[in-house]
């Protein structure tokens, strides 16, 4: 028997994101592309028929909830678990631009390293125990479908919590653009992933 579902969205596409940069806690809005995308996905939610809404609280989310959530939907609540890592001196940078300059700190960020801070940053530990919080957060609700707005590793690491799998595989199981959409259905004793939807757009990004 179905007790909840779970609609994870990833917010739209910025100018941060489309040239690959990381940018974790820079508040950067949407792009044009982005706002196209989030408003690609609006019959999705429409027919998901949130009975609550949890955003991250950065602008990128909030401007995505905006406009893919009902205006005759209960009201967008913002969540500070879902928001992004802090990336410090790796925000604004590219993968390809950390990977040459700090080769061994982007292994391990990639294998999830709990005791590495990115860029001096948050350190992937606390991150991870963060959106544990955030999975335990959407299980307790009382609502039974739930709209969540977040950020890619956000997005990553609570698939993971809610289906059970290995948060350390999270880089290597799912490809999470911005505009993609997972629908999860939990039971008691486990979950399953009903549809993974990446945005109609392909527009790529990075965090």
């Amino acid at each position: 028997m179905i007790t909840k579902n779970v609609l994870l969205v990833r917010h739209g596409a910025t100018t941060a994101t489309q040239q690959q940069r990381f940018s974790g806690l820079t508040n950067i809005p949407l792009c044009r592309d982005g706002r196209q995308q989030a408003r690609s996905l609006v019959t999705v939610v429409r027919h998901f028929q949130p009975h609550a809404c949890l955003c991250s609280p950065l602008d990128r989310c909030l401007q995505t909830a905006a406009l893919i959530v009902p205006a005759d939907h209960p009201p967008v609540v913002t969540a500070p678990e879902l928001r992004e890592t802090d990336f410090g001196a790796w925000e604004g940078l590219t993968y390809a631009e950390i990977a040459q300059s700090d080769p061994h700190g982007m292994s391990r960020m990639m294998c999830l390293d709990p005791d590495f801070a990115p860029g001096n940053g948050e350190f992937i530990g606390g991150f991870l125990a963060r959106v544990q919080c955030a999975a335990r957060l959407i299980a307790e609700h009382p609502a039974s479908n739930i709209l969540v707005v977040t950020h890619g590793g956000v997005f990553r690491s609570l698939l993971c919590y809610l289906l059970g799998l290995d948060t350390k595989k999270h880089f290597h199981t799912f490809d999470i653009g911005p505009g993609t959409v997972a629908e999860i259905s939990t039971f008691d004793g486990g979950a399953v992933m009903r549809c993974l939807r990446r945005s109609p757009l392909g527009l790529e990004g990075a965090s």
